[in-house]
């Protein structure tokens, strides 16, 4: 029985990711008993967990748990026609950088499918002052900005994104502060007073750079409802209803994840969890883990 079920799982496949949309996003899938006479096929997709028949022969369902992990990399790594054929979500580090206009975001959203997710890094303007070298990138109208203050610069500006992740109809926005934004009483109170001051539109997930405890760290996601953004090979997230990883490299930015890496890193993830490769090999470390997920 255990071998004509491992012939037929493996002809449902195919059959399930189509289902599923795990052709897509590089979900996974594994068969395991469910207890009694029933079995399961845990797979990757999005989704209400799904029943198909196994077919004629068979007097019990297999049942269909959907395990959705989002992966993708920051910034398109390819042409978006390629890119969308690959991938269901995109981090997008333009918005970061400079303003994006309604336009463009426009065009970006209507030449991606449907089910495709764009997650916004939000502007340096919040996060970072017009000292940070980013900022040479940066083509808008400068102003008092950076560090989580409430002004009307920095809120000018946040009106601005807010309205482009509106068009592009993205869930999630990442911040991420630099390393000189760090832990004392004056920096922790902006934080309360810039998420207490925004509409809670968006999921809001921050990555602090530099020393920041863990405590801190839990304290402030907690009570501002933020998810804590980490690289998982350099710290562990200590809130959020779900992880969300950006893979820097290790030890540098110029860096290829080794196959040993990528199967921790493939023990670590859990459903609705994010993997954002953010390296110089981001492409193809991407497709290798999603390859990797597809595997029993």
């Amino acid at each position: 029985m255990l071998e004509v079920l491992e012939t037929r799982w493996r002809g449902l496949v195919q059959e399930v990711k189509e289902l599923a949309g795990g052709s897509q996003c590089g979900c996974w899938m594994v068969w395991e008993p469910a207890g009694g006479s029933s079995h399961r096929l845990v797979a990757g997709g999005d989704g209400n967990p799904l029943v198909v028949p196994i077919g004629e022969g068979f007097k019990f369902p297999f049942f269909l748990e959907i395990l959705m992990i989002h992966i993708g990399t920051c910034g398109f790594s390819a042409s978006r026609k390629k890119y969308f054929e690959e991938f269901k979500v995109v981090e997008i580090q333009k918005s970061f950088y400079t303003p994006i206009s309604p336009e463009l975001a426009a065009k970006w959203r209507e030449q991606a499918p449907d089910d495709f997710e764009f997650v916004l890094k939000a502007p340096q303007t919040i996060t970072h002052p017009p000292s940070s070298p980013t900022y040479r990138r940066y083509k808008g109208k400068m102003g008092d900005f950076g560090f989580f203050k409430v002004n009307q610069d920095t809120m000018e500006s946040w009106e601005h994104f807010r309205e482009i992740a509106k068009i592009l109809h993205a869930d999630i926005i990442i911040f991420q502060s630099p390393a000189s934004f760090k832990e004392k009483e004056e920096n922790v109170r902006n934080i309360y007073e810039f998420f207490n001051s925004i509409e809670r539109d968006f999921v809001f997930g921050w990555e602090p750079r530099g020393n920041w405890s863990d405590e801190t760290v839990r304290k402030i996601c907690q009570e501002v409802k933020l998810i804590h953004v980490v690289d998982p090979f350099k710290r562990e997230k200590v809130w959020g209803e779900f992880s969300y990883y950006r893979l820097h490299g290790i030890g540098s930015y110029r860096y290829r994840y080794s196959d040993e890496e990528l199967l921790r890193l493939k023990k670590l993830v859990k459903d609705g969890d994010y993997v954002m490769f953010n390296n110089t090999n981001m492409w193809e470390d991407a497709l290798r883990f999603k390859s990797l997920l597809s595997t029993r």
